[in-house]
């Protein structure tokens, strides 16, 4: 009986000796968070636990995460200078709300890199190319003149042949020289009264912000006036003009 009473007193203070063992590494491992049996675990919304100090489930990682973000062309700009193009950054993935996503506005023709960033700082790109919708004039074919030979103080009226105006172009009329002359005015008929005699050339060509075309020309004669004296019935001077009318 003495035996039996000493084994079972041995075993009672084994079972506390290992109730205190046992107690004291919890506790341990509940105020370190670091705990043995918990391996790292991965989470979604690029979260990974593993274990650590923090906390008594582990240390809380986040991994960056790549948004997809996509460009697409919504127009192009219409000529140089007007920045009228556009185009839409749409993304997914990340948390939102998003910033440097929408509709992009005022371009100019060129290439562009949109980034968009998501609340937890995660960013994505995209790149796009805007185009120009910019249409080039052709030239004009000849100019048409209502008469090649005017008395002095007559005018001429001078039209375009042929050509085609480009993007917001217009023709544009000068005399003696395509490049430096006198400017006349704009559009494709023009009147004019040349102030002395002699040769005088004209000059059209089409302008725009797309660019400019060649000159194309054509050469009035201006006569003096010449006064034919007194004709007898009626009688008044009369006057006219070499190539003019009377």
């Amino acid at each position: 009986m003495k035996f039996i009473l000493t084994r079972f007193f041995a075993l009672v203070v084994l079972f506390l000796q290992a109730s205190t063992v046992f107690g004291t590494n919890q506790a341990a491992t509940n105020r370190s968070g670091s705990n043995p049996l918990l391996g790292s675990r991965k989470t979604g919304f690029g979260l990974e636990i593993t274990p650590g100090n923090s906390s008594a489930y582990g240390d809380i990682t986040r991994t960056s995460v790549l948004l997809a973000v996509t460009c697409t062309l919504i127009s192009n700009e219409s000529y140089p200078g007007s920045n009228d193009g556009s185009a839409d950054v749409s993304v997914s993935g990340g948390l939102p709300p998003y910033s440097g996503d929408g509709l992009q506005n005022g371009l100019a023709a060129g290439t562009y890199t949109f980034t968009v960033t998501d609340s937890n700082g995660d960013s994505g790109s995209c790149t796009i190319t805007i185009g120009s919708n910019c249409i080039s004039s052709t030239p004009a074919n000849s100019i048409r003149a209502s008469a090649t030979t005017i008395c002095k103080g007559n005018s001429v009226t001078l039209t375009v042949s042929g050509g085609v105006l480009g993007t917001q172009a217009f023709w544009a009329w000068s005399k003696d020289s395509c490049q430096n002359g006198t400017t006349l005015g704009t559009g494709s008929t023009i009147q004019h009264t040349p102030l002395t005699t002699g040769l005088h050339t004209y000059f059209v060509r089409a302008i725009g912000p797309c660019g400019m075309t060649s000159c194309v020309s054509i050469t009035i004669q201006v006569n003096h006036l010449v006064n034919l004296g007194v004709i007898a019935v009626p009688t008044y001077p009369v006057s006219a003009c070499l190539g003019g009318t009377a």
